[in-house]
């Protein structure tokens, strides 16, 4: 009976410790569990999106929601939409793969907080959740970066012309004993114009121009018997390429540009003689065709999406341009090299504008 006793106590002891441990393991088991399902309601997770990369260098990421041939809008992580203009995307890289962490939220035993229901506008062009400030520079930095261009400069030059300048002392001189001529024009600087059609694609700028500048130089006398004039008008009629490169911020940027081509140059000189109510008058004209090239330097301003001003200058150099009288080679060369300042207003036509047409 005794050893009965001793019997039931140990087994009873050896029940009490495995239910202890069998506890601790069930305990154990059950943390791992709820950590598990906490880490599974946590965890990272891959989000396929797009990227899209704007011809200003901006990155965006979202969904894709509206795509056509015009305009290009998505929808971030965050719930915000954006919208571009199809020529103002670079690229679209599809299946961008964006990881984030799904949180989930702690939910109180306290009933819910009664909320008021205010009414959800829908703005349809994101531009305006921006700040004016952020507005206006989104706005200034919407370019047109692809399409014809067309380009009128005023400007200012300085004219070498070495040769016509020593034609005229020459006449000067050899008539200074008999007639006294007075050198009243000496081929100042003057007013030059010119025209460009072109086309840009993002950074670049290239075609062809035309440019016309012209100059002149006279020598006169008169007294009461009678006036003696030599008129000299020079004319420049420049025909090239031209090829322009942009850097900077879109709004305001500077550029590099190089034109080169062909000069076609005429000196007409015009001589009049009158003595009381007799006149004569004799009209001579040299041609010639040289080459010019032309490095420029400017800034440029948009003043709308298609309308762009700009400063610029340059250097004109001038080579050969040997001019010829009645089909026979002078030695006189026609050079126009000098200073070229610019004004030009320059006005772009999208591509897809010309294309649908």
């Amino acid at each position: 009976m005794q050893n009965n006793k001793k019997t039931f106590t140990f087994v009873r002891k050896c029940c009490l410790k495995c239910d202890f441990v069998m506890q601790k393991y069930v305990i154990i088991l059950f943390a791992l569990l709820i950590s598990a399902v906490v880490f599974a309601e946590n965890a990272e997770t891959d989000v396929s999106m797009a990227k899209i990369t704007l011809n200003t260098g901006d990155v965006f990421i979202g969904e894709i929601i509206v795509e056509n041939e015009h305009i290009l809008m998505i929808r971030t992580a965050e719930g915000s939409r954006f919208q571009f203009p199809i020529n103002d995307i670079e690229t679209i890289q599809e299946n961008y793969a964006v990881r984030r962490i799904v949180v989930v939220e702690q939910r109180s035993a306290a009933p819910p907080r009664e909320e008021v229901q205010r009414p959800i506008v829908e703005r349809a062009n994101p531009i305006y959740e921006r700040s004016p400030v952020q507005q206006a520079v989104l706005h200034a930095s919407r370019v047109r970066t692809q399409g014809l261009t067309f380009e009128y400069s005023v400007g200012y030059g300085t004219f070498l012309l070495r040769d016509i300048h020593q034609l005229q002392y020459n006449i000067w001189l050899q008539n200074s004993w008999g007639v006294r001529f007075r050198i009243v024009d000496d081929f100042p600087a003057h007013i030059t114009h010119s025209f460009a059609l072109g086309y840009m694609l993002k950074q670049h700028n290239f075609g062809v121009n035309f440019s016309y500048l012209t100059t002149g130089g006279r020598l006169h006398r008169a007294d009461f018997s009678g006036s003696y004039t030599i008129d000299m008008i020079m004319n420049g009629y420049r025909l090239g390429t031209f090829y322009r490169y942009y850097f900077g911020n879109p709004a305001i940027q500077f550029y590099l540009q190089l034109s080169s081509g062909a000069m076609f140059s005429t000196l007409r000189m015009e001589e009049r003689l009158q003595i009381h109510f007799e006149s004569a008058e004799e009209i001579s004209t040299l041609r010639g065709v040289g080459i010019f090239a032309e490095p420029t330097i400017g800034v440029s301003f948009q003043i709308t999406e298609n309308l762009r001003f700009s400063l610029s200058g340059g250097c004109q150099l001038d080579f050969l341009g040997r001019l010829s009288l009645y089909g026979e080679r002078t030695i006189i060369n026609a050079r126009w090299s000098g200073l070229r300042l610019y004004g030009s207003l320059m006005f772009i036509l999208p591509e897809r504008l010309f294309l649908n047409r």
